[in-house]
């Protein structure tokens, strides 16, 4: 900046303040589904088994407590939440640009247990299958391996329920 562009801004220090250098950028926002509490619900029901969501863990994420039981890693997570339907339900990362870690638990944040997690079941990305309960909500943790993160997809399937057979 020449002297005539200070001076035609007020001064060298016209608001008090001194500035040596760039700013520094702002930080990444969290996301809210960065924490088990922000889960973002996933419209799964009987009528619409299937339900994808496109996110990225590259920021605004951070590594999450919770995965230290179920396929622990230090990659930065987002939260999910879909209620138990049908029958064998799927979240798949399948597709992602990343190796990808994918876990499952029941109960409530803070005090929730592993009921099942994938590394690796397609390729460098994860899948993972499990039983669900009837009316039981169950929180879905995108991760990655070690500390990878970047750009996935989110799919999560319920097979139709099935019933017992008629005698």
């Amino acid at each position: 900046v020449s002297g005539d562009e200070v001076d035609a801004l007020g001064g060298a220090n016209a608001a008090g303040v001194t500035v040596a250098g760039p700013l520094p950028p702002e930080p990444p926002v969290a996301q809210v589904n960065d924490v088990c509490d922000g889960a973002i619900a996933l419209a799964l029901s009987a009528d619409a088994l299937s339900v994808s969501v496109d996110g990225s863990t590259s920021e605004g994420a951070n590594p999450d407590a919770e995965n230290a039981s179920c396929s622990a890693s230090n990659a930065p997570g987002l939260w999910y939440s879909v209620p138990g339907v049908g029958g064998a339900m799927t979240a798949s990362l399948c597709g992602s640009n990343y190796d990808t870690k994918v876990s499952v638990f029941s109960g409530d944040c803070g005090a929730v247990e592993c009921v099942a997690s994938n590394d690796d079941s397609c390729g460098r990305q994860s899948s993972v299958t499990w039983a669900p309960e009837e009316g039981s909500t169950y929180l879905v943790l995108v991760h990655g391996y070690g500390s990878s993160s970047s750009d996935f997809p989110l799919t999560v399937e319920a097979g139709p329920a099935t019933t017992g057979s008629a005698s």
